[in-house]
Order: structure tokens, then sequence, then C-alpha cells
């Protein structure tokens, strides 16, 4: 299939071209579906990391004061990195 624009798609439908028409279609839907397979792949990596940060999270308030020392610097610095994932992801 050969790769064209939304906008192409949209002229292309509005043309009343049947033909055409019926050549966009399948292209639009593959270019729909390949948006909502990757905005899945998103919702289940920030699910993913919201759950490793809640889970660091839980495991330092059940830490002793002492091993809460320890924890502490690990759990800024996960939670930094699960803070600029989110970020480039938003970037994208």
């Amino acid at each position: 299939m050969e790769e064209m624009s939304p906008a192409e798609l949209v002229a292309n439908i509005s043309k009343f071209d049947l033909a055409q028409t019926l050549h966009t279609i399948p292209i639009f839907q593959a270019q729909s579906d390949a948006v909502a397979i990757d905005l899945r792949r998103v919702r289940k990596f920030i699910r993913d990391l919201e759950e490793q940060a809640r889970w660091s999270i839980e495991n330092y308030q059940r830490a002793s004061q002492k091993r809460r020392q320890i924890l502490e610097p690990n759990l800024r610095k996960g939670l930094g990195n699960c803070e600029r994932a989110l970020m480039n992801f938003k970037k994208r």
C-alpha cells in the first residue's frame, strides 16, 4: 500500500471519486489501526510506570527508618527516571 497523508485521504474521499475512495478506505483503516495499537502500548507503558512507582513508594513507607535512609536516594532516582520517561512519551 502506498503512504498517503491524512489530508490527502480526506481530499480523495471528498472528491466523490468512488474508485479512489474505495482504494483509500483500507489505507485509512490501516493507519487508524496502527494509531490505536500505539495508543494501547503507550497506555500500558504508563500504567507499568505508575505501578512501579507506587510499589517503590509503598516499599519505602513500610521500611524502617534505617532502611528508608538507604532506599531514599534510589527512590528519588527511580521516580525521576519514571518522570523523564513519561515526558519523553509526551514529546512524541
